[in-house]
């Protein structure tokens, strides 16, 4: 069945569909998905204007002939969810928010520090894309990333990305569609991020040079003020010569 398209879709095949050295497509979605940012990296053309112009009549900029592939894109998606907890949902108010920026990255998201992620929709909050000249380019781009990435209040599925990032099959490009369960790469996490790393470094720290069995370093008690700090203190709230009388203030 020939079909002439009139808008930018997305096809979509999958690895049990390949045949005598062909892939036989099984679906187009006449939309862009969320991992259109990755085409735009690639090619340099920009999807939603082509969309725009064909739903204005005036038809694409650029033919297929025209297209060029540079280098090569991953896309990460930032998830409300708790890979600790087996990717539970992690709905909240996000405390603060601070994406990378930099060459090659580039950020799709609505929210912001203050923003509220509710329950009731997809936990999906941003996706981060990066670019390289090769795909150990972009790999080590997107390690960065991840790692430049801040997001307070709610947990995030970013020690996921960060651990799979290092997993020497991905970096090698051996990939197959149940690696993350087979290499047990959720399981292995230990903990949601370098913050959280370094508070465990500085809380084993504490317990191995013995202060936390000693106590806290200062008094907890009110210390005790001086007779000159009190005497400042009624100096200074005492007024100059035009101040009225403390007797006759009330």
């Amino acid at each position: 069945m020939a079909f002439a398209p009139c808008d930018t879709a997305t096809p979509e095949r999958s690895n049990s569909l390949f045949h005598e050295g062909r892939f036989t497509f099984n679906e187009v979605n006449a939309r862009l998905q969320v991992e259109h940012p990755i085409t735009e990296m690639v090619t340099g053309i920009d999807l939603v204007r082509q969309q725009l112009r064909i739903a204005a009549g005036d038809g694409l900029e650029v033919s297929s002939n025209e297209l060029r592939r540079r280098g090569h894109a991953i896309e990460c998606r930032l998830n409300a969810e708790d890979p600790l907890r087996q990717f539970l949902p992690s709905p909240g108010r996000i405390s603060a928010f601070q994406p990378p920026s930099g060459p090659g990255i580039r950020v799709d998201t609505g929210v912001e520090a203050g923003s509220v992620v509710p329950s009731f929709y997809d936990p999906l909050i941003a996706k981060l894309i990066v670019h390289g000249r090769t795909r150990p380019d972009a790999v080590r781009r997107m390690r960065g990333s991840v790692d430049a990435f801040e997001v307070r209040g709610i947990h995030t599925n970013l020690p996921f990305h960060r651990s799979l990032l290092s997993e020497p099959h991905f970096v090698r490009g051996q990939l197959w569609t149940t690696m993350v369960a087979d290499l047990r790469i959720a399981e292995r996490l230990r903990s949601r991020g370098p913050w959280e790393e370094r508070v465990a470094s500085i809380a084993a720290a504490l317990v191995e040079s013995g202060r936390l069995v000693a106590g806290p370093t200062y008094a907890l008690q009110k210390p005790r003020s001086s007779s000159w700090s009190i005497a400042g203190r009624k100096e200074r709230f005492a007024g100059g010569g035009h101040a009225v009388p403390a007797r006759r203030r009330w």
